[in-house]
């Protein structure tokens, strides 16, 4: 019995490649689809627009001036010394000062602000503590109060009470 001396690879045949598969253009009605929804997207995305673009020129048109509506002078023992107002990201920021006028010192004294529409009627109220208490006869406490802006405001008033009591001016 003899061996080969080498062995032989039986040559199997490769398969031949397929041919490449064209693609099927999309149909009218699938090309339709894609317009219109194409569209839409564009459509909410112009009224997104649109809506932020108000909102930015709502902000730029607020008018920044706000009116000091002084109260009839009183012989009460705070005086409003100075104000100052300033509009900015939604809030209303009112610094200023307050006079003792009496001849004793005033504990816990508050600063009222209210922001008032074109009638002069409120629209928003804050308060806060002044900065020294008690304020000693005769000096005055400088104050600060911010409160949510109202573009509807166009006027505020600043008055002084004891915390929790009567007013003081």
């Amino acid at each position: 019995m003899s061996v080969p001396m080498r062995w032989e690879h039986c040559a199997v045949p490769e398969p031949s490649p397929e041919p490449p598969r064209l693609r099927r253009r999309a149909s009218r009605r699938s090309r339709l689809s894609y317009l219109v929804a194409g569209g839409a997207l564009c459509a909410v995305l112009g009224g997104l627009a649109a809506v932020g673009a108000q909102s930015a020129w709502n902000a730029v048109r607020v008018n920044n001036d706000l009116q000091l509506i002084t109260a009839q002078p009183s012989n009460g023992p705070a005086a409003l010394g100075s104000a100052a107002v300033e509009r900015r990201l939604g809030f209303v920021t009112v610094t200023g000062s307050v006079s003792n006028r009496s001849g004793h010192s005033l504990s816990q004294v508050e600063a009222v602000v209210e922001l008032l529409d074109k009638q002069n009627r409120p629209l928003q109220l804050e308060s806060g503590l002044i900065a020294f208490d008690p304020l000693p006869a005769g000096t005055s406490s400088s104050f600060r109060v911010e409160l949510l802006d109202n573009v509807q405001a166009v006027a505020y008033r600043v008055r002084f009470k004891k915390l929790m009591g009567a007013s003081l001016n």
